[in-house]
């Protein structure tokens, strides 16, 4: 559990220094089901998401998400996911949407047209491509972006330490494979592939 400490203070920072939180019974799309995108769904749900969204194409991040606590898990491309997200909300948008993803050239025309009048955008996934959007969107919606990168500085580890302690949240539930030091360039590999959650690796037995 410790070891899960550090990917879950990224998604913390995120959600609640950078974006400051959301009400209790708001709703939160994430895209992407990796560490930082699964560690996502589960502060929302300990935070008081009513609906947690989940987009992700790989079928072993889908299966824990559920596990995290995500509502709806889909592959973004098997549905058009802002209908998906207009749909789940009545028509109203998501409060808050997270992209962990990575890709948001992909990812921000379909949160563009789901967002909630006083809606977020946390950028934390990182791509090496330049996305757009229309400036009109968030003047119209009165939208807030906010880009997120590590956490370091803001002391967000014992709040993260104290919310697993207290059961709030669980994140060994997202790890998929663990190796041996010796193991650890095949630890790399793995976790490189993209099709697993948290790796982690142990000096002994």
């Amino acid at each position: 559990a410790g070891a899960l400490v550090e990917p879950t203070a990224a998604a913390y920072y995120a959600l609640f220094e950078r974006a400051e939180g959301f009400k209790p019974g708001s709703s939160a799309v994430i895209y992407g089901a990796g560490p930082i995108g699964l560690a996502s769904i589960a502060l929302c749900k300990a935070a008081g998401a009513a609906k947690v969204i989940c987009f992700e194409i790989s079928k072993v991040r889908r299966d824990l998400a559920k596990k995290m606590g995500a509502d709806y898990i889909l592959d973004p491309r098997e549905v058009t996911p802002h209908k998906v997200v207009m749909e789940n909300t009545k028509g109203r948008g998501a409060d808050i949407h997270i992209e962990a993803a990575g890709v948001p050239e992909k990812t921000f025309p379909e949160i563009e047209k789901s967002l909630a009048i006083n809606g977020k955008i946390v950028e934390v996934g990182i791509s090496p491509k330049q996305a757009s959007f229309y400036p009109w969107t968030f003047q119209r919606q009165r939208v807030q972006f906010y880009g997120s990168n590590g956490y370091s500085g803001h002391a967000v580890f014992p709040n993260v330490i104290a919310l697993m302690a207290s059961g709030l949240i669980d994140m060994t539930k997202m790890v998929t494979d663990e190796f041996l030091l010796d193991k650890a360039e095949e630890a790399f590999a793995t976790a490189s592939a993209r099709q697993c959650g948290k790796v982690v690796i142990r000096i002994g037995d």
